[in-house]
């Protein structure tokens, strides 16, 4: 019997297949917890952001005595009912977490929708600016539709983009808070820099910490009006520091 010769070639190109198909393998086994982690903080993001915009609608129902003035909705959660030992819930004056899933349903898949957008963007890099925020929001307000154009007023049944500038300011803010939650550690610390502006100089540690911890600048601007808002009128150089960079108008 006669022996094949050996060919180098085809042993280092096998080589090398057996390489690149070890190195996929080990990516992919490395690639499990990261996909893992992103999912679990993305589910937390959703809940987090659920819940902030239940605060923000119980906000404008806040009485002198620090309670809301109360709604009273009919639950068809069973565990919940079960737990209460009612079908009576007072969404007012009950925190998101607590609400029963039914109640908490229109504002858990509002804020997936959020997400979904935020979190795709940061997996494939994309850029977080004002262009990234119309996008959003022309979805958010789509999706919107899809669950609520039954009932909604010809105003809000129009395309985004007809929308009346305080309507569409609804939507944006949606995807700004979104940025805030997924961006929370950096913009407390980027919060925490402005608040400490007294002088045009004092900026440049915001600037600095900002891009440091990847907080975007439609975030920052958000955060520098707030603080200016906060503080009008109790200082000088700072507010209009502030006001110049950022492009806040009275």
């Amino acid at each position: 019997m006669m022996e094949t010769p050996f060919d180098l070639g085809v042993f280092v190109k096998y080589v090398i297949i057996k390489i690149i198909n070890l190195n996929k393998n080990i990516m992919n086994f490395e690639q499990i917890p990261q996909q893992e982690n992103n999912k679990n903080q993305k589910e937390q993001s959703v809940l987090e952001l659920g819940s902030a915009f239940h605060e923000e609608w119980r906000e404008g129902r806040k009485q002198e005595d620090g309670s809301y003035e109360p709604r009273m909705k009919t639950t068809k959660d069973e565990k919940w009912i079960s737990e209460n030992g009612t079908d009576q819930v007072d969404i007012a004056n009950t925190l998101f977490e607590n609400l029963p899933e039914d109640w908490q349903k229109e504002n858990k898949v509002a804020a997936e929708v959020v997400m979904n957008e935020i979190f795709n963007a940061k997996e494939n890099d994309e850029k977080i600016n004002g262009d990234f925020v119309e996008s959003v929001s022309n979805v958010i307000h789509e999706e919107w539709l899809k669950r609520n154009g039954d009932w909604a007023e010809e105003e809000q049944k129009k395309p985004y983009i007809e929308l009346s500038e305080e309507e569409k300011d609804k939507d944006r803010a949606q995807v700004i808070k979104g940025l805030e939650i997924v961006n929370k550690e950096g913009v407390e610390k980027v919060r925490e820099k402005l608040n400490n502006v007294m002088d045009y100089k004092d900026l440049q540690p915001v600037y600095d910490t900002a891009i440091e911890n990847k907080v975007p600048q439609v975030v920052l601007d958000k955060i520098a009006k707030e603080v200016y808002d906060r503080r009008k009128g109790g200082f000088s150089m700072g507010a209009n520091a502030i006001r110049k960079d950022f492009g806040i108008i009275d």
